[in-house]
Formats: C-alpha cells, sequence, structure tokens
C-alpha cells in the first residue's frame, strides 16, 4: 500500500468514527435511525404531562410513509392506557393547538393501531 493509499485509508477510519460519535450523540437526545424495509403494526407514545400542565394532551400525532409522504396514523383508531377524552382527534389530520385529545394526568401512552 502507498503512502497515499494508507493517509486516505487513515482519513475514511477517522471519518468512521467521528460519525460513529455524531450517531452516539444524537441517540442519546432521542434520534433514532431509520428502518429500511420494516413494516410497523401501532405506534405507542408514553407521557407525563407537558411543558404547560400535567395534563397528557396531543394536538397531532402523524406517521408518514417514506416515497410516499402518506400519513398512515390518519383517522386510525387511538386507544388509551387510562381512558381518554377525544383521542379521535390524536389523527384527525388538524394541527390546530385547539384540536386536541388528552387523558388522564399521570405515566400513561395511547396506542395507534395502524
Amino acid at each position: 500500500m502507498s503512502t497515499r493509499e494508507q493517509r486516505l485509508t487513515e482519513v475514511v477510519q477517522h471519518m468512521a468514527h467521528e460519525m460513529k460519535i455524531l450517531k452516539q450523540g444524537l441517540i442519546s437526545m432521542g434520534w433514532r435511525p431509520p428502518l429500511e424495509d420494516t413494516e410497523y403494526r401501532y405506534i405507542r407514545d408514553h407521557v407525563d404531562g407537558n411543558s404547560k400542565n400535567s395534563w397528557n394532551t396531543w394536538v397531532e400525532v402523524q406517521v408518514i410513509e417514506r416515497g410516499t409522504g402518506t400519513n398512515v396514523a390518519l383517522n386510525k383508531t387511538v386507544t388509551a392506557s387510562a381512558g381518554g377524552t377525544d383521542l379521535h382527534k390524536i389523527v384527525n389530520g388538524n394541527l390546530d393547538i385547539n384540536d386536541y385529545g388528552y387523558i388522564a394526568q399521570g405515566k400513561h401512552y395511547i396506542t395507534i393501531d395502524l
């Protein structure tokens, strides 16, 4: 291997290492890498209050299909771990902050059946 090829190999290895560190940092902040060719049965979102009060509220949850841009959660069935009010509004496509669904206070979750 020539000196130039060796140096290029070192640079590529260093870049791969830096990308690994960047990916680990993003994952620690909540980012998850996309899963190729994976089908999902449901989405579950766990919460414990929101930024304004202790209620668990959602304005809209969208699940966008790669390639088509289609919101596959639109008008799907939403259930909650603890009752719930206006859960259908969570997937109705309306982004108005006054159009929301909610469930009781505390650690709970919603499930959207895709």
